[in-house]
């Protein structure tokens, strides 16, 4: 009995002494804050609305911008209030490792102890590496005494994933890397559509189209301007999302199998996955691996926002099943980083660009349904890169080709997008160009050719 007292006293002795570093560590982290110097932000083209009720979630993938939204965040609400009112936490700090819910309580405390006004905004920086963040939050939240805004590097916070107890209680914002409009925007580049008309003007811009291509829109590559320093980068992007948000999250046993998958998915951007095959190549490398594993994979890189897709449209559930899906990255920087033949692979670069814009769009306009197009039972069968659906209708069918005039463009595509105008019974015919722009008849239908710089800066 007396050594049972003994070891009871122990272990009460050290669980104080660990609470006690813990309070020490939230309070180092809370002076930082109080302290600390915004750094310059630059505007994104995302409004998020600082009134609302529900707490704010904010999605994307790694080093796309979301601390820096949350500095912005911060910064305006300190025309209005103190720092001890507006409280930031990144929860990647190095005194802030392994916390889990019980933790946090202590957060609260050490900031009472330290200040005299309470807090009134929450801005939690990756709070999902915190174990058991979700009872934690809505605990929080249901006291209804602060306004809270969360990021996170992965699905954990998109409504589709959250758990029961935050759901409806939350408003999602997902951000990208920088759109070509952000990239100009944040090179202070500016070209008025009026000045493009010459031809000077237009070939600096389509340079700059061509950088965007090559080395994406991640807002710290975008800012550097040696194109080495922007490779070491986007290596060190790579392996930290592999690592962090798919290794660590997932326990992956065989990183050098999802490494090389996850190359192999990327080298065929804008292309068709189909598990079957992969699993088939794998083999033929001497790999083995399964296709549920290679599955798997698949997601786990989809929920560290790493990777898109789109299905074949139909309305039949099963037949989208049936056949592969289109697979995009969320940043060509990295197709290049993996394939880096940058000229053979300006097509499917356009074609990856305009997937992840049609995205960026459907998180503003939630009706909008992406989709690709295809002849059933053809191998070699009639094909529309994409076809944007809202509501019930089908609004509008695109495709997308480097072409710098009409003799470029092979009649095959337009003959594509003619057959799935008279079946799907849509007259918004588009195809995106790299320079070439008109108005065309082709059997009978009217198809508009726009360059692509001019779609993405919206001078539609």
């Amino acid at each position: 009995m007396k050594e049972m007292l003994i070891i009871e006293n122990y272990l009460y002795r050290k669980l104080l002494i660990i609470i006690n570093m813990r309070a020490e560590d939230f309070k180092k982290v809370l002076m930082e804050w109080k302290t600390r110097k915004l750094p310059l932000v630059k505007r994104r083209e995302i409004n998020i609305n600082l009134s609302l009720d529900q707490i704010v979630t904010i999605t994307g993938i790694r080093r796309c911008g979301k601390t820096f939204l949350l500095f912005g965040i911060a910064k305006n609400l300190l025309k209005k209030f103190g720092r001890e009112e507006v409280l930031y936490i990144n929860f990647e700090h190095e005194l802030l490792a392994n916390l889990n819910s019980r933790d946090l309580r202590e957060l609260f405390k050490s900031h009472r102890e330290l200040f005299t006004k309470d807090i009134k905004y929450l801005l939690l920086d990756e709070l999902p590496k915190v174990e058991g963040w979700d009872v934690w939050l809505r605990r929080v939240f249901d006291e209804r005494k602060y306004r809270i805004f969360v990021t996170g590097s992965s699905y954990d916070l998109r409504p589709e994933e959250l758990s029961s107890s935050l759901r409806g209680r939350t408003i999602n914002y997902m951000l990208f890397p920088l759109s070509f409009r952000e990239f100009l925007k944040f090179k202070e580049l500016k070209f008025d559509e009026r000045d493009l008309i010459l031809e000077e003007n237009r070939g600096r811009l389509l340079k700059e189209l061509r950088i965007y291509l090559e080395f994406g829109g991640f807002p710290d590559v975008v800012m550097k301007e040696d194109e080495f320093e922007k490779i070491k980068l986007i290596s060190l992007y790579f392996d930290t999302i592999i690592l962090r948000d798919i290794v660590e999250k997932h326990e992956i046993r065989n990183v050098r199998v999802l490494r090389n998958f996850l190359r192999y998915v990327i080298s065929i951007s804008s292309s068709y996955f189909s598990a079957s095959k992969t699993e088939k190549y794998f083999r033929s490398i001497g790999e083995k691996v399964s296709k549920p594993t290679l599955l798997d994979f698949y997601e786990y890189a989809k929920k560290a926002f790493l990777l898109l897709k789109t299905e074949i449209f139909s309305k039949k559930v099963k037949v989208r099943f049936q056949f592969p899906i289109k697979t995009y990255v969320m940043d060509t920087s990295f197709i290049n980083y993996v394939n880096p033949r940058f000229t053979e692979n300006l097509g499917a670069l356009m074609e990856n660009v305009v997937a992840v814009e049609l995205h960026r769009i459907k998180e503003l306009r939630p009706t909008i349904e992406i989709f690709y197009w295809k002849e059933y039972g053809r191998q070699e069968g009639r094909e529309v890169d994409f076809v944007i659906k809202e509501g019930l209708n089908i609004k509008q069918l695109i495709q997308v080709t480097y072409a710098s005039s009409l003799d470029e463009i092979e009649k095959r595509e337009l003959r594509s997008l003619v057959k799935a105008s008279n079946l799907l019974k849509c007259k918004d015919l588009l195809v995106i160009t790299w320079d070439y722009e008109d108005d065309i008849k082709f059997k009978g239908k009217k198809i508009r050719f726009i360059p692509l710089w001019r779609w993405l800066l919206r001078y539609v």
